[in-house]
């Protein structure tokens, strides 16, 4: 499942990264799910932290990962996350990401930008060092 996905935390900055690619299934998102946590272990339990998401080339079909990832997001907000920077440039993936935000209660902190130097540039303001 790897392929459909790198995540890398950064504890000094209080940064989780990932890049998301290709076409996610009900088990890609699930598999996701349980590596996500291993991996920002050592940035979620430690106070308020980011998440900057790459997802210029992922989509999914398959509407039920919209409650899947919704739930995740959720997690992450009550786990400490406090921004939420997405890259995408498709309509229809930035329709998918604010209903996955509607889901998971993440709209208040969660954004959407069009290209990754906009995502760091907000995070930067908001006070992370990226």
């Amino acid at each position: 499942m790897k392929q459909y996905y790198n995540i890398k935390a950064y504890p000094d900055q209080n940064l989780v990264v990932e890049v998301c690619k290709g076409d996610w299934t009900v088990q890609v998102a699930k598999s996701y799910l349980k590596d996500f946590e291993n991996v920002a272990k050592d940035v979620t339990g430690n106070g308020s932290w980011a998440l900057l998401t790459d997802a210029v080339n992922w989509k999914s079909t398959d509407d039920e990962i919209i409650e899947i990832i919704g739930d995740h997001f959720e997690w992450n907000r009550k786990n400490g996350m406090t921004h939420n920077a997405n890259v995408t440039s498709g309509i229809v993936e930035q329709r998918k990401l604010q209903q996955m935000f509607e889901a998971g209660g993440v709209s208040h902190i969660a954004k959407v930008f069009l290209s990754r130097e906009e995502a760091l540039e907000w995070l930067r303001k908001e006070g992370y060092s990226v």
